[in-house]
């Protein structure tokens, strides 16, 4: 009996140790389906964000306007939504009923540029509804007129004088390729500007209409700058081989000097982006000008506004070869004369006169520890100087237009 008894209490423990072990296992496996819904109510949310088949028997919701083409922001309101239903939408073209961007409608948005809304409305007890679309065009179907850039592009053998017409509102063009109507590189049109080295111009016209289409024009300056030439070609390599051993030395110090052997001799994109690095790898963030291949000494440090490079009103009147003597101040405003054309800065204004014409400037001239500071490119592309930024390492170059 004892022999009995010894194996029934073995088998009960057993039994009971097995039984505990399988409810922690159930416990655990059944955790991830312990709710179905996911924070804002919906569907799938434990399923890998996937949806569950719906029989869309709820109508979708109503989105207005309901897309189209638009020359300004448009204000987005969604209706149709039983009390007790949330409606859920997305801008970005995923489907509201399993992703992770959507957004529970609290309210109208706005849409302010091109994208298709999404939105559905999710029931707690019948589910889904079928999704509502509306793809809007902003800016899309604007009746206002593109500039013109003449010349409109081509191959060249020396710099162009690059004007723009048809304009209507505000004209804002860019050097660099980029979209002025939204990069921090564009310029505020003021009059002809000099291309002297390969480069994409585009334009835009804004006004209470909106944006115009954008107008391009691609210029190919077989004579610019970056042709290497004679001797200088020579010596450009001998350097270059001289920054390769400084670089593998990490003497970043004696790279920098070197690069700017090389920009003295040569203003070419690449002395320029090299520099840029080195500049980074030393952890120097300040702006740095360079006109005609030799760096400008400030008393007061160039500042960016805006986007926008301001530097002190003497030494940008030097860059463009106009001696102190040829810069005087009267009634807030200074004026600068280069012997052939006679420029008026107000203070605290955005716009200048050269030669008695009005032209709007694209950042308001500041007043910096007792310096009028005003901006660089505006300023020297009135002049017809060729002005570059270089982003990276924050880098500004100004050269002759025939350069």
């Amino acid at each position: 009996m004892r022999r009995r008894s010894k194996w029934i209490s073995l088998f009960a423990a057993v039994t009971i140790l097995v039984f505990m072990m399988l409810m922690q296992a159930g416990v655990a496996s059944a955790a991830p389906f312990g709710n179905p819904y996911d924070q804002h109510g919906r569907w799938g949310y434990y399923y890998n964000n996937t949806s569950p088949t719906n029989s869309n028997s709820l109508s979708a919701p109503v989105i207005s306007p309901s897309g189209g083409a638009f020359t300004s922001a448009q204000t987005v309101t969604i209706s149709d939504i039983s009390s007790g239903d949330t409606a859920y939408y997305t801008t970005d073209g995923s489907n509201p009923e399993s992703s992770n961007t959507a957004v529970a409608y609290s309210g109208s948005f706005t849409v302010s540029q091109s994208e298709t809304v999404l939105a559905a409305i999710h029931d707690p007890t019948n589910g889904w509804s079928s999704v509502a679309s509306a793809a809007f065009d902003i800016n899309g179907s604007s009746s206002l007129q593109a500039p013109v850039i003449s010349p409109g592009g081509g191959d060249y053998s020396s710099a162009q004088s690059v004007t723009i017409g048809d304009i209507y509102g505000t004209t804002y063009y860019t050097t660099d390729g980029s979209n002025p109507e939204t990069s921090n590189t564009r310029i505020t049109y003021g009059g002809p500007f000099t291309v002297s080295q390969s480069a994409t111009i585009q334009a835009v016209n804004e006004s209470s209409a909106g944006w115009s289409s954008v107008t391009s024009a691609t210029f190919d300056i077989s004579g610019s700058s970056t042709t290497q030439t004679g001797a200088n070609s020579e010596q450009i390599d001998q350097l270059k081989q001289e920054i390769l051993v400084a670089i593998n030395g990490n003497n970043w110090s004696n790279a920098e000097g070197i690069l700017k052997q090389i920009i003295k001799l040569q203003q070419s994109d690449w002395a320029f982006t090299q520099l840029g690095q080195i500049y980074q790898q030393q952890g120097n963030s300040s702006v740095s000008v360079f006109s005609n291949g030799s760096q400008l000494n400030f008393d007061v440090q160039p500042v960016i506004v805006n986007g926008r490079t301001l530097v002190p009103i003497r030494s940008i009147a030097n860059a463009l070869g106009i001696s102190d003597n040829n810069v005087s101040y009267s009634s807030g405003a200074a004026t600068i004369n280069d012997g052939s054309n006679q420029m008026v800065i107000p203070s605290n204004a955005q716009q200048v006169y050269l030669n008695g014409k009005s032209y709007a400037i694209d950042s308001s001239t500041e007043i910096v520890n007792g310096r009028m500071m005003v901006p660089l490119r505006a300023i020297s592309q009135l002049f017809n100087k060729n002005v570059q930024w270089y982003p990276n390492g924050r880098i500004v170059s100004i050269s002759q237009a025939d350069q």
